[in-house]
């Protein structure tokens, strides 16, 4: 039986590498909250669990008012590109 989330999946991934360019950008990229947003709500759909709990945070904290913390984005972006290598 075939997975029916399969091409979601692969567009996922495939958007990942694009993701990880953001977040290697860091705060100067315009989209970034935006992006690790949507990294938050899909990661755990195609399980990469990890990484959308790393997103959340991360999303939680900019938007209580807290910014972007360096380490944490050096560790999505490392996340990103593991799942873009997958």
């Amino acid at each position: 039986m075939s997975d029916p989330l399969a091409p979601l999946r692969a567009k996922f991934i495939a958007r990942c590498a694009e993701d990880f360019l953001v977040v290697e950008e860091g705060p100067a990229a315009s989209d970034l909250p935006r992006t690790i947003h949507r990294i938050a709500g899909a990661a755990g759909m195609f399980g990469y669990d990890a990484l959308g709990a790393l997103a959340g945070r991360i999303d939680e904290r900019a938007h209580a008012g807290k910014g972007f913390v360096e380490r944490e984005l050096a560790e999505l972006a490392a996340a990103l590109a593991a799942v873009a290598r997958s």
